[in-house]
């Protein structure tokens, strides 16, 4: 299968990875250049922990025609603050329909992409779906270098469009199916964002280590005391 990953971030390298590892021919789109100068002369990712190994690209770019290509699926893997962008870029650059999955969708993430792709392109269906989260638990470790540290079960799918939720589970490659499982609805993808509880308490609380540039904070590992746990925990 052709599959584009939009995002070199930590789970768009785990991403990108993980299809090449099963045989897809995966295409790596970033904004930026210099986030990915090295990846653009090698193509390749380097994976460690569940999975290890070096990993060659079909292609790497920062253009979105290129980037989106003949695809016959779009992972978007960047954070949900570049879905705003992506969904104009793609309406944009898009040839033919073809399902587009955010992972994850964050808060109501799919109806916002359809919202903006519309605005730029009335004339290609869109099929697009979000996840609760991420599949791959995972960190960058260098540019080219990602650290997958599990995969998670029982992902949570919303379709938004003219396929059904089962529609668009099916179109995903198979080694990623069995990671991912049929939400009743967007509201059980959105409404059970686990970043707003998992990401925030976290983050503000460790603001000092997060902040120190001779510190290397581990967000879950480091951030999460018994303390934080029990007040995330009442927060939930």
């Amino acid at each position: 299968m052709k599959v584009s990953v939009m995002g070199a971030g930590n789970s768009g390298l785990a991403m990108a990875a993980h299809l090449t590892h099963n045989g897809h021919e995966v295409t790596l789109w970033n904004r930026s250049a210099d986030t990915i100068r090295k990846i653009l002369n090698t193509r390749v990712i380097h994976s460690r922990g569940m999975l290890n190994g070096s990993f060659r690209l079909h292609a790497v770019t920062t253009d979105m025609r290129e980037g989106i290509g003949e695809a016959d699926l779009i992972l978007v893997t960047t954070p949900a603050t570049g879905h705003r962008d992506l969904a104009e870029g793609i309406a944009r650059g898009i040839v033919r329909p073809t399902p587009i999955v955010l992972c994850p969708g964050r808060t109501f993430g799919a109806i916002e992409f359809r919202h903006v792709f519309e605005q730029w392109n009335d004339r290609t269906p869109l099929s697009v779906a979000e996840t609760q989260t991420t599949i791959h638990t995972c960190r960058k470790t260098t540019d080219d270098t990602v650290h997958i540290i599990a995969y998670k079960d029982s992902v949570r799918l919303a379709a938004l469009g003219e396929h059904s939720t089962n529609d668009m589970i099916d179109s995903l490659p198979a080694c990623l199916q069995h990671f991912v499982s049929p939400a009743a609805s967007m509201i059980e993808t959105s409404i059970g964002n686990v970043g707003m509880i998992l990401h925030c308490a976290p983050l503000l609380f460790n603001v000092g280590c997060t902040e120190s540039k001779d510190h290397t904070f581990k967000h879950y590992y480091d951030g999460i005391t018994p303390t934080i746990a029990r007040f995330i925990e009442r927060m939930d």
